[in-house]
């Protein structure tokens, strides 16, 4: 007898493995399918067919692969998945199935070539991820929707606020140009440091809601370090010396003169500082420090602004309150002090936007110290220009340096009279109309040199008068917009209706007369070179 033998083990191997791969196959959640080189279901797995709703595998193999697609995805399919698959052997992305009851059904396709020109799919059913999307793509809607609406809303209560407030600081500062008895310039006083106390709450809960709603742009313009310290000085030095405060400031000698910044913003957060520093401190001293240094970039620097003071500090587990909006370090000081709790808050978001952080340190008793830097490049400059008027006092001389024709087109009758008292103060005498169609007419009756051009008036606002006077004019006026509208819309509004500059309202003297002096300037350039 002649015995013959064979081991088999790895056949056996081979084979349990083969049956484990099939197995995993056909029980994967995932659906799997294997085309031919003809397009034609070679193998389904039974999640395959649940997803597209067949019972059995038996129902899908042997048909052809485009019968489960919807026909435009196909033909995408067709045009560039399959010549990008056959390149690239790999393609992943969202397809559009028809299920057996003809339903369409999103879903996530992965397909890998195989050799002889087969493919296999991996199929996850995407319904509930799309479901999902929609949601987030109709709630963000609705979140834009309501970012539009509170833009809006601030917008007109911005401007139902200021234009009364103007009425009222602006008589209060046609008073104070006039000789007035002691006692009388001590309330004229007192109306304006209440209103601006006023108009200072409103800016802030606007500028904070504009942050929040990421409205908040920053220019990048010259900033002389020289009249940014100079005007915060200005500013503070008379509160100061009230709660007998001695206040210096020290520029570095390394400090740039000029350096690309929002000049605005970088007050606004040095104003707060240095008002917080002097309402804290009574007989102590508050000191303003600017220094440099610079960076590997060339021409780059980082300047640091410090304010300190002596005052009465903060407990350490209290200096994070600081920045909360609506907060303040003890609920005693809103009391004492006054304050919306907005300015720290507003202050530190405006130091981020500039790449910067607002840093505290602080003892009880001992004072403060508020220390930010800001990331910039250093402008060459020479001396800084001559400081701008801020006073309330009136230039009486500008209609003799500046010969204008002007126009102020404005709805309100308090700011009709206040403003023609302002231009009558200057020596001009100025056509008045109260809506943009009177504004229009009496462009084309008169030679208008200068248009303050009110935004929201009856009959006709200003951004349409302002279209229909530069198209209907050959040498049309300076339109510059009057208006209480400071939301960052509003400006690029009146840009694009051709409006070439922005006075908000309430406007001061020196908002005024530096507009005449551009608009001087410009006209007699623009006639120079016609």
């Amino acid at each position: 007898v002649n015995l013959y033998g064979e081991d088999i083990t790895h056949i056996e191997n081979v084979m349990a493995q083969l049956n484990e791969l099939n197995n995993a196959m056909k029980l994967s959640a995932d659906g799997i399918a294997i085309i031919d080189n003809q397009g034609v279901l070679e193998y389904v797995n039974d999640s395959f067919c649940q997803i597209l709703g067949y019972k059995h595998p038996i129902q899908l193999q042997g048909n052809l692969w485009r019968q489960v697609c919807e026909k435009s995805w196909f033909q995408k399919y067709s045009d560039k998945i399959a010549p990008r698959l056959r390149l690239e052997h790999v393609w992943r992305g969202e397809a559009l199935a028809i299920r057996n009851d003809g339903i369409k059904l999103d879903t996530y396709l992965t397909m890998t070539s195989l050799p002889k020109g087969k493919t296999i799919c991996y199929l996850r059913d995407n319904t509930r991820l799309k479901e999902f999307q929609d949601q987030l793509i109709i709630e963000r809607e609705k979140a834009l929707d309501a970012t539009k609406a509170k833009s809006q809303f601030l917008a007109t209560m911005s401007h139902e606020i200021r234009t009364p407030l103007n009425g009222v600081l602006g008589m209060a500062q046609l008073m104070s140009a006039e000789e007035l008895k002691p006692v009388h310039r001590e309330y004229v006083n007192t109306i304006l440091h209440s209103g601006e106390s006023l108009l200072a709450i409103i800016k802030e809960i606007l500028d904070f809601s504009k942050i929040e709603a990421g409205m908040m742009e920053l220019e990048q313009t010259r900033v002389s370090v020289k009249q940014l310290i100079n005007n915060t000085m200005n500013l503070a030095t008379h509160r100061a010396s009230v709660l007998n405060n001695t206040l210096t400031s020290i520029n570095g000698s390394e400090v740039p003169k000029y350096f690309v910044g929002d000049t605005g913003r970088l007050g606004q957060i040095l104003n707060n500082l240095v008002s917080n520093a002097i309402k804290f401190t009574n007989g102590g001293k508050v000191d303003i420090k600017v220094s440099s240094r610079p960076t590997d970039v060339d021409r780059e620097c980082v300047i640091t602004f410090t304010v300190s003071d002596t005052g009465i500090g903060i407990e350490q587990n209290r200096i994070n309150d600081l920045f909360e909006p609506f907060t303040q370090a003890d609920s005693s000081t809103t009391r004492k002090f006054g304050g919306t709790g907005l300015g720290l808050a507003i202050s530190q978001k405006l130091a981020r936007l500039m790449g910067g952080e607002i840093v505290v340190s602080s003892e009880p008793g001992q004072g403060s110290v508020f220390t930010f830097d800001v990331t910039t490049i250093e402008i060459p400059g020479d001396d800084d220009e001559q400081d701008v008027n801020h006073s309330n006092i009136f230039d009486t001389e500008m209609a003799m340096k500046h010969p204008l024709n002007i126009l102020v087109a404005e709805d309100n009758f308090i700011n009709q009279k206040f403003a023609q008292q302002v231009f009558q103060h200057m020596g001009y005498s100025i056509r008045l109309v109260e809506n943009g169609k009177e504004a229009v007419d009496a462009c084309i009756e008169n030679h208008i040199d200068l248009i303050f051009m009110d935004v929201h008036m009856p009959v006709m606002d200003g951004i349409e008068a302002t279209q229909l006077i530069l198209e209907k004019l050959e040498d049309p006026p300076i339109i510059v917009a009057l208006t209480a509208n400071v939301i960052s819309e509003s400006r690029a509004e009146c840009e694009a209706a051709g409006m070439q500059d922005f006075v908000q309202k309430p406007f001061k003297p020196y908002d005024i007369e530096r507009v005449i002096r551009w608009a001087s300037r410009t006209r007699a350039d623009r006639h120079r070179w016609s």
